[in-house]
């Protein structure tokens, strides 16, 4: 459904969902809630005790400390809390293989400040994304790589990646990384 992405109401929904389906079992498919809850609290910048709530079903699902998920949904729902726990779990270099989860972990890393660890592995996605022709996630790790670059003093890279970021982002009508490649430009 539709809505702000900071609606604290819709956020709770999702986690209310999340614990019904945590509780079935359901494991992927409360992941999937708890990252659109944890990605809205983050960006809705809402209050600390919502990314408890978040924390809390996440943390009972017993998975490995070291999932890409998981450490995104910490990432995302609790930055400053969970930032030395990211920040471990973290590979030292890229895993081979999939990029949507180098992209989690690229992003995980992005959020808690760890901008070499996410430069590296956003790096190492960026090609395959673009061989797979997956535009829509290509643009979310051009733009988080364009601020990890900025934020190690890579400018040259930083203002490239970001004009990209902001050129496919703005011809998909993602106006969240659109807006972030605009102000890693500026």
């Amino acid at each position: 459904r539709p809505g702000p992405v900071g609606d604290p109401a819709r956020v709770s929904a999702l986690v209310r969902a999340a614990e019904r389906l945590a509780a079935r079992g359901e494991t992927e498919t409360t992941l999937n809630l708890l990252s659109s809850a944890a990605f809205r609290t983050y960006w809705g910048n809402l209050d600390r005790q919502t990314g408890r709530a978040i924390l809390q079903v996440a943390d009972c699902l017993g998975m490995a400390p070291n999932d890409p998920r998981l450490l995104q949904i910490q990432a995302y729902a609790a930055p400053t809390e969970r930032e030395a726990r990211v920040i471990a779990e973290l590979p030292d270099v890229p895993p081979s293989g999939d990029p949507e989860t180098l992209l989690l972990l690229g992003t995980a890393a992005c959020t808690v400040g760890a901008f070499g660890r996410a430069s590296l592995v956003l790096e190492a996605a960026i090609p395959q994304l673009r061989r797979q022709g997956r535009i829509r996630a290509l643009a979310q790790a051009l733009e988080r790589r364009a601020w990890s670059a900025l934020m190690i003093g890579d400018y040259d890279v930083a203002a490239t990646l970001a004009e990209e970021a902001g050129t496919l982002a703005a011809e998909l009508g993602q106006s969240l990384w659109q807006t972030g490649a605009s102000i890693a430009q500026a």
